[in-house]
């Protein structure tokens, strides 16, 4: 906008100076000479005036692409912090449990991955450019996703610690000889119903993140290289080796 005023009060000033200087010129002597000067000046100012308009415009969108696509790699490096989080999660807490039965007791409380704050329309408007009609509703899914998962786990953490400070009231210490009897004996059918729900849901919130997170970044890639070729796009980097994640299945 400011670009196109520029031009508009540009233009009006070229043609009031060109025609007061041939209001002027008709007047003179030997005019034609006059009137070749004056329009050999003219033509020079105009085409500086153009050239100057262009470089401001080049250098605007200049800005402006680069100011998108710095949007875009804060979107792309913050998925990218959650999905390695999520997969040393896997790999460390999760996967030395999945296929126990009685993997919900055993998986101790998780630290804190801390918050994922889901970004704003202006910080996610470079991904608008793609071809790809449902690439920003995927993004947004991901987004609530790894909210959810967050606040699984923050529950789950909590249910576990309840769970083990009866168990410890009650002078039992959680170990192999340990059964679901006793167990719900101690402590309540209820806790031990919503701590295996809760280890559920959080297990496959963060197996559902990895794997989405695998899909959907490179195609974010790809489309700031396609619209901003120019400028340097973050690129996700897994953490560990292939364990660090689930398999596909």
């Amino acid at each position: 906008m400011k670009t196109e005023r520029y031009k508009l009060v540009g233009i009006g000033a070229f043609f009031f100076v060109a025609g007061t200087t041939f209001g002027l010129l008709l007047r003179a002597p030997d005019w034609w000479e006059a009137v070749l000067s004056a329009l050999t000046i003219m033509l020079a100012t105009f085409l500086g005036a153009k050239y100057a308009f262009s470089l401001t415009e080049k250098s605007n969108r200049k800005r402006e692409a680069e100011n998108e696509v710095t949007a875009a790699n804060r979107v792309i490096f913050s998925l990218t912090r959650m999905r390695n989080n999520f997969a040393i999660v896997w790999r460390q807490v999760i996967d030395p449990y999945k296929s126990d039965s009685f993997r919900e007791f055993y998986i101790q409380p998780t630290s804190s991955l801390g918050v994922f704050v889901p970004h704003t329309a202006s910080e996610v408007q470079p991904f608008f450019h793609s071809s790809e009609p449902f690439l920003i509703n995927e993004l947004m899914n991901l987004e609530m996703e790894i909210v959810t998962t967050l606040e699984w786990m923050e529950r789950r953490n909590q249910v576990h610690i309840d769970l083990q400070r009866k168990l410890e009231n009650k002078s039992i210490e959680p170990g192999e000889e340990l059964t679901l009897e006793t167990i719900r004996e101690s402590v309540g059918p209820g806790l031990v119903v919503q701590l295996k729900s809760l280890t559920e849901q959080w297990i496959q919130g963060v197996d559902d993140v990895i794997k989405i997170c695998d899909k959907l970044i490179p195609r974010l890639n790809k489309v700031l290289h396609l619209n901003f070729p120019s400028q340097q796009v973050f690129s996700m980097i897994p953490p560990t080796p292939n364990n660090s994640q689930p398999e596909d299945g």
